[in-house]
């Protein structure tokens, strides 16, 4: 049995980023930045590209609280 989770489609973390005001989005960046250690140009590098680590999809998910495709 599908439940309604199972039937909605994830959205990027692209899509998602892109649609937040700058201050919410600031604020994700600096807790990625801190607590993975990327550097701020990498991490603008993956929002553009796409290619995200599985660690790094995850740490995105436990900073947002969203689920994302990968």
């Amino acid at each position: 049995m599908n439940t309604n989770s199972e039937n909605v489609e994830k959205m990027s973390f692209k899509d998602y980023f892109n649609s937040l005001p700058t201050e919410e989005s600031n604020a994700i960046r600096d807790k990625m930045l801190q607590s993975s250690g990327m550097s701020y140009p990498s991490f603008y590098g993956k929002i553009q590209s796409g290619k995200w680590k599985p660690l790094e999809i995850r740490e995105l998910e436990r900073i947002t609280g969203k689920e994302f495709k990968q």
